[in-house]
Formats: structure tokens, C-alpha cells, sequence
């Protein structure tokens, strides 16, 4: 059963997915038990056929790949759902949609930390061919790229891998955001991104690093310690229309980051989040820039944070940023 099941409380939807209790633990199991990776190189068998791959060798759902996507096996959507009825009090939504895994390396115990810039490269190349293939779908309204990784994240798989989950609405959240960077614009004058790196990079209290085309910070208002979001310094959407050389970018700032944060948190949980506009909202280059999140797990959110949804971090941006360029070995000069 996969269903969205409509809160008139909270305006929102909760998303009933019974096959995602089927996913197999790997972080409950014990360590030294020896686990077959249905993501490793040579296993392929174990998975779905894919829908992508980049492969410098072999046969397509054989080896030889250098990055995979594949369905997701314990999908929370799925294509074939049947459509759903409301009654007269309970509002739901079919759990239509379609849930896949990037499975980022062959190699299972990499780090993203350790990943070249030829392999943030690829995996930025495999974000953008399933963002434009599944909005071929016309009933497709949102596509969420995101990554677990590591036991307190949500991660479910020790092998390094990202998840796309595309639905056919926008949830309220999303949709009260873009009107707030529209209203944003209409008062202003100028998009709140172009606003915020402009600040930023005149403040540079909180810039971790920069290059020409992104630029990377610790949030004024981040909610966890070490949140970084990383904001393309031109009015650019959609990671869709990055050029080559803007992928590189990303690829450089990426690398040197993961290593930034290693060698400050050591082995550390983290989430990764891509937002990308919806469908229809990417001809709104004058309000709106995609951005990306990476998002340490080093606290827990408690009663307060749950009942209230304001985040009580206990480590001021402009100390984490400090710390991270420390990190980096870069001084004012370096990260220009």
C-alpha cells in the first residue's frame, strides 16, 4: 500500500508506504558480519534493471559500471498504484510516483569524502539525466533528490548512494516557500539568493569557500551545527542547465568540502539535500536559484523543536565556518 493520507490539522500530507518496513538494516546488523551489498560491483542481479549507467566496460545490469540508477526495490511510490478514493472525512491521494537509487560507486566502503572529482562529476551527470527523464511524465509535479548516509541519518545501506522520490503534487511547504521568494522579488527588486550571496560574500562571516560559480556557506539561520548550503552565484534554476564547466565547479566545491567536514566531524551522519524547483515553477530565474544542503546529524531534535518547528542549534554558523576554512588550510585569499 502506498498512499498519501491528507492532515486538515497541519495542511500537509503524510506519506503510508508498508513496503518501506521490508528494507533491509544494515546498521542494526552486527559489524563484524559479513553483508552481501546488493550495490556492489558484481551484484547487479540483486537489483532492478537499471535506468541509467556510465560504464567503462561491459554490459548493460552487468559490471563495469562507474556510477548506476536503478528502481528502488522498497519504493514508497510506485507507477503501478491504483487510483485512491476519499470519503467524507479521510482525504487521500494515490501513492503514485517513482523512487530510485543512485548507487554513487562501485566500490562499497568509499567515502564520499574520498570520491574524485571525475565521480562528483558523474554523480552530478546522473541527478541531471533522471531529472529530465522523469519530467517527461506530465503527471510528475516534483522531483526531491536526496542522500542518507551514515546510522543517524535515516540510511539504510552502508554503500554510498543517493534516493530520488518524484510525486505528482507540491507539497504545501514547497509551494508557501516559492511564494515568499516571489513576494521576496516583488518587494525588493532582487531575488533573495542573489541578495543572500551578495551579503555573504561582502560579510564573509560564513563563507566556507567559493569559486566563479558557486558559493558555499554556513546559514545565517542554520538549524543544525555545520549546515552548509551551496548557492550557484548566477541565476541559474535548475541543475539541468548547468553547463560543463559549471558541473566541474560543483565537483571542486563538493570535494573539498566532504573533505573539510571529515576532517572536522571524523565519521559523521549527514543528509544531503538538492532543491530543485518544481516542474513548473523553472522559468522563475528572476526569484528562484536551485540550491543544495549538506546537513550534519550531530544533534537530535527534541519535544521543543517537534512541537514548535523552531531548531535550537548549539553552534553559532560564524564559529562553524571559522572552523571549516581552518579545515581547508584556506585563508581569505584562498577562497577567492
Amino acid at each position: 500500500m502506498s498512499e498519501f493520507r491528507y492532515s486538515p490539522l497541519n495542511d500537509s500530507y503524510v506519506l503510508i508506504a508498508d513496503n518501506r518496513s521490508r528494507r533491509p538494516d544494515v546498521f542494526s546488523e552486527k559489524r563484524n558480519k559479513i553483508i552481501d551489498c546488493p550495490f556492489d560491483e558484481g551484484n547487479e542481479s540483486m537489483t532492478p534493471e537499471e535506468a541509467y549507467a556510465i560504464r567503462e566496460h561491459g554490459k548493460k545490469n552487468g559490471a563495469g559500471w562507474k556510477i548506476r540508477v536503478v528502481p528502488n526495490l522498497y519504493a514508497p511510490v510506485s507507477k503501478t498504484v491504483p487510483e485512491s478514493c476519499d470519503s467524507e472525512y479521510f482525504k487521500i491521494r494515490d501513492g503514485y510516483g517513482y523512487a530510485e537509487i543512485i548507487i554513487e560507486t562501485p566500490i562499497h566502503n568509499q567515502t564520499m569524502d574520498s570520491y574524485s572529482i571525475n565521480q562528483f562529476e558523474l554523480y552530478f551527470q546522473a541527478i541531471i539525466n533522471r531529472i529530465v527523464e522523469i519530467s517527461k511524465d506530465k503527471r510528475i509535479k516534483l522531483i526531491q533528490i536526496f542522500k542518507n548516509n551514515g546510522p543517524d541519518s535515516g540510511a539504510s545501506q552502508t554503500h554510498q548512494h543517493s534516493q530520488i522520490i518524484a510525486i505528482p503534487f507540491i507539497p504545501k511547504e514547497i509551494v508557501n516557500r516559492f511564494k515568499r521568494l516571489k513576494r521576496y522579488y516583488e518587494k525588493n527588486g532582487s531575488s533573495y539568493f542573489y541578495d543572500l550571496v551578495e551579503h555573504e560574500v561582502a560579510s564573509d562571516k560564513r563563507v566556507v569557500l567559493k569559486n566563479a560559480d558557486f558559493v558555499a556557506i554556513c546559514p545565517y539561520d542554520s538549524k543544525t551545527p555545520f549546515e552548509i548550503m551551496i548557492v550557484p552565484t548566477g541565476n541559474m534554476t535548475s541543475m539541468i542547465f548547468m553547463n560543463n564547466q559549471e558541473i566541474v565547479s560543483l565537483a571542486e566545491i563538493f570535494k573539498k568540502l566532504m573533505a573539510a567536514l571529515r576532517k572536522k566531524l571524523r565519521d559523521f551522519s549527514f543528509n544531503i539535500i538538492f532543491n530543485e524547483p518544481p516542474l513548473r515553477y523553472r522559468a522563475i530565474e528572476k526569484f528562484f536559484r536551485f540550491y543544495i544542503n549538506i546537513i550534519p546529524k550531530l544533534t537530535v531534535q527534541g519535544g521543543f523543536e517537534q512541537a514548535t518547528g523552531i531548531f535550537i542549534n548549539p553552534q553559532p554558523p560564524e564559529k562553524a565556518a571559522k572552523e571549516l576554512r581552518t579545515a581547508l588550510n584556506y585563508g581569505a585569499e584562498g577562497r577567492t
